[in-house]
């Protein structure tokens, strides 16, 4: 049952990668994680004694790190659904450490020739224990299980904490019904996730610290739990596509769970607060960040990022990228003085103001200032 739970699995993580889009981008984290969920099952004893040695030396125990990746990628689709904050290497990299290092840890056994795995594999079909006495370089592959339950276990507490502290911003960024969707969506696959991830704490306890091998009642948990989270994707279409289906009374059969219903007007008030906002972001120097976005900006003004490029696109016809690349160019030719081509190289000054290359800093320049690039700079040196 296991086995075919993982393979139904991780066709499903070939269909969420197919229906990943415009409305649906943070299905390519959640492809990653059904498809680590699916060699996580076919790692099972239940599973493998189905499964070719030549096969099997693939998955077990060399695929044990990728199952360090399942709590990072599962904390970056609640990133990413909740505030759209996609992955980054630069800033993220921090989430992958214990991947590398267990990919490391590995690294005798990958040393083992291939008989020497296949002999491995054939032994652990008649004792499932005999894997477990591998020499590693740091960490026994019995101690791997449990760091992988705790893994998980800590970045299911990380993303119940981020929903909780970012319900109400993601609340005002949808309508009402796409709202209560992928709530109940995120609510039920956290609950999910916990309830699978608990019974394999069991099942890694009762095993390694307690040497009782488990009876396969537990596999058919965990299985159970496997099989429900599969299904369940299915009833919410609008994870899978970013749909909702309409009512009967509706004009619209379909509608998009991110389309906004509300048109707000902006008064002076929220432009003055716009405006005062847009100078502490500059002050902060939080504009001139790479990893600088939309929501940063949203949430400081107490609004969702879809409302901030409504206002954006109505006031100032222009969207957010635009008006950070603006804003720079303007406070770069008013704050940039002649002493300051003494103290630093061109690229490296232009650097301090956000700009990733002179090429592009000549771009912008074009676009929002009156000002030609080379002459702008040959009277800075010529001033200095």
């Amino acid at each position: 049952m296991l086995l075919l739970t993982s393979l139904f699995t991780l066709f499903n993580s070939l269909l969420l990668l197919s229906g990943a889009g415009k409305y649906t981008k943070g299905n390519y984290y959640l492809a990653f994680v059904f498809f680590l969920l699916g060699i996580l099952g076919l790692n099972s004893p239940t599973a493998l004694n189905s499964i070719h040695p030549t096969i099997g030396i693939l998955i077990f125990p060399s695929s044990q790190p990728l199952n360090l990746l399942i709590g990072p990628f599962f904390y970056f689709y609640f990133r990413f659904v909740i505030k759209k904050i996609p992955f980054k290497f630069s800033s993220d990299y921090k989430h992958l450490l214990i991947f590398f290092i267990s990919m490391v840890n590995m690294i005798p056994f990958h040393w083992y020739s291939f008989q020497a795995k296949i002999k491995i594999y054939e032994n652990f079909l008649v004792d499932a224990m005999s894997p477990f006495n591998i020499k590693l370089l740091f960490v026994s592959l019995s101690n791997m299980y449990l760091v992988i339950d705790v893994v998980i276990i800590f970045y299911l507490i990380l993303c119940f904490m981020f929903l909780m502290e970012n319900k109400v911003m993601l609340k005002n960024s949808l309508n009402s019904d796409g709202f209560q969707t992928i709530k109940n969506w995120l609510i039920w696959l956290y609950s999910n996730f916990l309830i699978l991830f608990f019974i394999n704490i069991i099942v890694a306890v009762r095993i390694f610290y307690l040497g009782h091998l488990p009876e396969t009642y537990y596999f058919h948990v965990v299985a159970l739990a496997l099989l429900t989270l599969n299904i369940k994707l299915y009833q919410f279409p609008a994870i899978l596509y970013g749909i909702k289906l309409g009512s009967a009374n509706q004009k619209t059969k379909i509608n998009l769970v991110h389309q906004s219903q509300k048109k707000y007007h902006f008064d002076e008030d929220f432009r003055n607060r716009f405006r005062l906002i847009l100078h502490e972001l500059a002050e902060s120097k939080e504009l001139f960040q790479d990893n600088f976005i939309a929501q940063s900006m949203a949430e400081k003004l107490g609004i969702s990022s879809n409302v901030l490029g409504q206002f954006l696109k109505e006031e100032h016809k222009i969207n957010f990228a635009q008006l950070v690349s603006k804003t720079r160019v303007q406070i770069f030719m008013d704050s940039v003085e002649p002493a300051d081509f003494k103290k630093y190289s061109i690229s490296g000054l232009i650097k301090l103001y956000g700009f990733k290359s002179i090429k592009q800093l000549k771009t912008d320049l074009e676009k929002y200032a009156t000002e030609d690039y080379d002459l702008f700079i040959a009277k800075m040196k010529n001033n200095g």
